[in-house]
């Protein structure tokens, strides 16, 4: 189940998620010098794991002095669609230039902001290594992930609480909600 149609009600659980791509973004950039660039959130996946999985830990080694271990808590987040990212690999160097304006002039949503905020940060030379890029989409899951929280808080009560910097939209999709 990708992020966007999670139930959420904790923020140890939204907090767990962001410690699992936090690690494989540091992992990443450790190893190939990555960028994902379009880590929105229906490119993050869920995965409720079986009974006899959920003690388990992902060890991540993201170089020789710094190790990241982070308790699944029942599920596993997955990363997904690469089409933008930039990594070096084997002495090679891939990426994809982002020159369609589409990506720049959307607006409603923090994730164009981001865009908009990489053109900047990379002054558009999309072949070479900007982290930074990587810290941009961690916040915009952040906030993404308070979103979810404050909607299940919503639900609970059975109102809607007045958040001046939250705001949601209501999904109208055939899929099951996977509560976490």
């Amino acid at each position: 189940t990708d992020l966007e149609l999670i139930n959420l009600k904790s923020p140890a659980r939204a907090r767990n998620i962001l410690a699992q791509v936090a690690g494989s973004i540091a992992v990443a950039e450790a190893k190939a010098n990555f960028e994902h660039r379009d880590l929105h959130w229906g490119n993050v996946l869920i995965q409720t794991l079986k009974d006899n999985e959920n003690e388990s830990n992902w060890n991540y080694d993201i170089d020789l002095e710094h190790r990241m271990l982070v308790p699944l808590d029942g599920f596993e987040v997955c990363i997904i669609d690469y089409t933008l990212s930039r990594l070096e690999m084997d002495n090679e160097l891939f990426f994809t230039p982002l020159d369609s304006d589409s990506y720049f002039t959307q607006t409603g949503d923090y994730q164009f902001d981001i865009y908009r905020k990489m053109k900047t940060i990379t002054k558009q030379n999309w072949a070479g290594y900007y982290p930074r890029t990587n810290v941009l989409w961690l916040d915009y899951l952040c906030h993404k992930l308070l979103e979810l929280i404050a909607k299940s808080k919503v639900a609970q009560n059975g109102r809607r609480r007045s958040a001046r910097f939250i705001s949601f939209e209501e999904k109208d999709r055939d899929t099951e909600e996977l509560e976490l």
